[in-house]
């Protein structure tokens, strides 16, 4: 069965395909849908390599294959936050609060939350709850510091999960691991790394 695809051109010339090659394309079409639907971010980021691969082969190097690739590295990205975060859902049993709860501690800067694209509910990262399960108090002051440097909650969550934001000397993998240690010194540290953002330094 033919995919239905919005553009009537595009359309169009696929049912103008062989039919075999209409078959092939169809297969390849329901495989990319899969991943993108339910692969991890880790098959997302296999296909982008399986294209570039592809494209290294055959030398080519559009701007439309290179728009897709592109796509797919967001996606990639938007899943991994999404597989190391909790929905609002989710969120809302842990911390025995409403939904609205929720929205107010993130207007408060208590919570971090993040909006993904095909998805309702906000997301939040894990890296902002300590061991027991609460938000860290530094919260606040990071988001303030955050909203400062024009930053947004995508941003921010990048910049807290790389591990090249941090000295290699300052004895973390990552300022998200630093900043479980709620030792003062490695917060104004991770602090600084945001606010270095404002001036072009991070």
């Amino acid at each position: 069965m033919a995919p239905r695809l919005l553009d009537p051109e595009i359309e169009k010339s696929f049912l103008e395909l062989p039919r075999g090659e209409r078959e092939a394309l169809s297969g390849a079409i329901s495989g990319i849908a899969r991943v993108l639907l339910d692969g991890s971010s880790a098959d997302i980021a296999a296909l982008e390599g399986k294209l570039r691969r592809h494209q290294d082969e055959e030398r080519l190097d559009t701007l439309d294959e290179l728009e897709v690739r592109n796509k797919l590295r967001v996606f990639a990205r938007y899943r991994e936050i999404e597989e190391r975060s909790l929905p609002g859902s989710e969120l809302q049993e842990r911390l025995g609060v409403s939904r609205q709860r929720l929205g107010q501690l993130r207007k408060e800067n208590r919570l971090l939350g993040v909006k993904l694209p095909i998805h309702r509910e906000v997301y939040y990262p894990l890296w902002q709850f300590g061991e027991d399960g609460r938000p860290l108090g530094i919260l606040p002051r990071l988001i303030e510091a955050s909203g400062e440097a024009n930053m947004g909650a995508l941003a921010l969550d990048a910049l807290i999960t790389n591990p090249a934001a941090v000295d290699s000397e300052a004895g973390g993998e990552t300022p998200a691991e630093l900043l479980r240690s709620g030792d003062p010194e490695t917060e104004e540290y991770v602090l600084g790394l945001v606010r270095a953002a404002l001036s072009g330094g991070a």
